[in-house]
């Protein structure tokens, strides 16, 4: 296997231990449905990395544009 895809791996296992309760999750996916919103953001810091992964997809754009 190779070296990312173990750490990923080991990263991924990690993050399910972590996991929220299927019936959060439930609550959280039909509120979501219920109020027309796509993305389910169910820890608190989801929308930091988010915004940090988007703001370098832009940068990336923007930079390729000139």
């Amino acid at each position: 296997v190779p070296p990312q895809a173990a750490a990923f791996g080991e990263a991924f296992r990690a993050a399910l231990a972590q996991g929220l309760p299927p019936a959060k999750v439930a609550d959280e996916v039909l509120a979501a449905i219920l109020g027309d919103r796509f993305y389910i953001l169910t820890h608190g810091d989801s929308e930091a990395r988010i915004r940090s992964h988007f703001e370098r997809i832009l940068h990336d754009a923007a930079m390729a544009a000139h």
